[in-house]
């Protein structure tokens, strides 16, 4: 199956990396292979900067080995093995050494040590294998729980070809995640198992359920305040009203049970204001149906943004950010492909389409304007 592509590296905040470090690191030590080199006497330590270029050229070997591709191929597991997994351990050693060199650089690779270790048991390390089974079961609470995150890929990855065991997998996960809703190392196993190796699209979105209703660390709050087709978003700022008032605090939250469209647009974008003529036109006929728009405007002048939003009538709010006016901020942590960008939003807060073509769009609009609430859901007037 395809599954979604990542846009940015695993992040772990600076306040977590201590604490990740200690852990994480000490899990990695435990793990460590026998054949570990002894440090050798008066090497030169080597710089964070020199052992994250390794780090990177050990990627792209293991990238050239197909390591990831033979994680659910059976067949491949044994050939691709004998190639990764000796990359695999050094690049655990590298980290464990760049943890030496520079702590923070150290805690922010610990994601791949556990995921290394996954990987040399999925591609059948038998020793990696028998000691993450025994930490699991015998080592310390945090140690211990570490392993089952490790021990979780591993089973993910194994199962990759049988949906039904697969989904047998999911209730461990949402225990995992339940013990440790902020855990930033969990939620990028998450996210990991979510796009390499679902068996079906339905398990990689029963993964990603558990991110959107269980996972409270900042990696997972950034994942959700990503606008995506099929998943709820909620919109909270500062928007200007109208032309003649100031920007005021604004959440979507107040238009539930409505219809949404927000429109990413500039007063210098010709597409975007061709769009405008279009938007006033659907807002004057659907708007007393249920139908609210919400622009962004990514505008460098706030007083240039004023002026045309009075010149043109445009009645419905502007999102602005007055302290980031070209607004790189929301276009890169939204991942805007473009201006002139539209999101449809359903009466219930999902997210039901991006950029459709424009026939699409009148047809979606219109369905949606037509979809009536569950009264259970239905807005207290």
């Amino acid at each position: 199956m395809s599954t979604p592509r990542r846009k940015s590296a695993h992040y772990i905040s600076p306040w977590f990396c201590c604490a990740a470090l200690l852990l994480a690191s000490a899990l990695a030590s435990t793990l460590a292979l026998a054949e570990t080199p002894a440090p050798t006497p008066n090497r030169t330590p080597r710089s964070a900067n020199v052992l994250s270029l390794q780090l990177q050229d050990l990627d792209v070997e293991l990238d050239n080995a197909g390591a990831k591709a033979a994680l659910t191929k059976q067949d491949a597991r044994a050939t691709v093995g004998a190639v990764a997994v000796p990359l695999l351990k050094k690049q655990n050693l590298l980290i464990e050494e760049l943890g030496r060199a520079d702590a923070a650089a150290g805690a922010a690779q610990q994601f791949k040590v556990l995921r290394n270790m996954a990987m040399m048991a999925t591609l059948g390390d038998e020793d990696m294998n028998k000691r993450l089974n025994g930490l699991v079961k015998n080592a310390g609470p945090a140690q211990s729980f570490y392993a089952k995150m490790a021990a979780t890929m591993r089973d993910w990855w194994i199962s990759g070809a049988d949906a039904s065991a697969q989904a047998k997998i999911i209730t461990p996960i949402k225990a995992l995640a339940k013990q440790a809703p902020k855990d930033e190392l969990l939620t990028s196993c998450l996210l990991e198992m979510m796009w390499v190796g679902s068996a079906t699209k339905e398990l990689a979105t029963q993964i990603e359920d558990v991110i959107y209703k269980d996972m409270k660390s900042e990696s997972a709050l950034r994942y959700k305040s990503v606008p995506r087709v099929g998943r709820p978003f909620l919109v909270t700022g500062v928007a200007l009203v109208s032309a003649l008032q100031q920007p005021a605090p604004f959440t979507s939250e107040k238009w539930k049970g409505k219809v949404i469209l927000m429109h990413v647009w500039s007063t210098g974008h010709t597409g975007s204001r061709q769009q405008m003529e279009m938007l006033k036109k659907k807002f004057t006929e659907l708007n007393p149906l249920g139908l609210e728009i919400l622009g962004i405007a990514n505008e460098a002048n706030f007083k240039d943004l004023q002026a045309y939003v009075a010149d043109k009538q445009v009645t419905w709010p502007q999102l602005v950010d007055p302290k980031n006016p070209n607004w790189q901020t929301i276009m890169n942590t939204w991942q805007v492909p473009h201006l002139s960008t539209i999101y449809l939003i359903d009466r219930l807060g999902i997210v039901r389409a991006i950029n459709p073509a424009p026939d699409k769009s009148t047809e979606l609009l219109a369905e949606l304007i037509e979809e009536k609430l569950p009264a259970a859901t239905m807005p207290k007037k």
